[in-house]
């Protein structure tokens, strides 16, 4: 019966994934999204099995890949080209220090002993994720954090504090080692919001291959 079970599921959890996929012809989802990030999903996209993704985003870009195994909670914001790696883990809740006790069964009414009412103790804090950003690896994300355009956190890195655009992070907790470009390449790259143009016409740009180029193409 157990063995029955297993097989009934497995083919249940693929004839749901065959019925999104045909819903989302323009990318490729190998994991069960709620109607919120299926409603948000855009073109090029890409998200790869055995992903958690819960809540209601406002904006997710073209071009998401999403490695496998990744949990994203409270994330109202994804920009466009951004590469979510494998193991990741985004928008984790802090327990209150300030409390009795750390346990959620004292301030989540997920676990059946407060009422809604006292839900207020647990203030949720979207994070922010900006537009051409690399997450690699078994990072994890804290609450409240934003993540700005064209940064790069680097593998395992506990990110606790936002992210200047264009900067690259390591470490637990994560700081800052370096930017990507000068600072007058990362202000001419954030004006020229080139993510907004078509895939064909990014393709097009002189300064693909090289985007410290962008100062003799303007």
């Amino acid at each position: 019966m157990s063995m029955l079970r297993q097989v009934f599921s497995s083919l249940r959890l693929r004839y749901t994934l065959y019925q999104q996929q045909k819903r989302l012809n323009n990318s490729n989802i190998k994991s069960i999204l709620n109607h919120s990030w299926e409603k948000n999903i855009k073109e090029f996209s890409i998200i790869e099995a055995n992903c958690d993704l819960k809540g209601d985003p406002v904006y997710l870009g073209r071009g998401l890949y999403i490695g496998n195994s990744t949990l994203i909670y409270n994330t109202e914001f994804i920009g466009d080209f951004c590469s979510i790696s494998s193991g990741v883990k985004i928008g984790l809740i802090t327990h209150p220090k300030h409390m009795l006790s750390t346990s959620p069964l004292f301030y989540s009414p997920d676990r059946g002993v407060v009422s809604e009412m006292n839900s207020h103790y647990l203030q949720e804090k979207k994070v922010e994720i900006g537009h051409d950003v690399l997450i690699s690896a078994n990072v994890l994300i804290l609450e409240g954090v934003k993540i700005g355009t064209g940064a790069i956190i680097a593998a395992g890195a506990v990110v606790v504090n936002d992210v200047e655009p264009y900067t690259i992070v390591r470490g637990v907790p994560a700081s800052p080692i370096g930017k990507r470009f000068s600072d007058d390449v990362i202000q001419q790259l954030l004006e020229s919001k080139w993510w907004e143009l078509d895939i064909q016409q990014i393709i097009q740009l002189p300064y693909l291959s090289d985007a410290s180029k962008i100062k003799s193409s303007r």
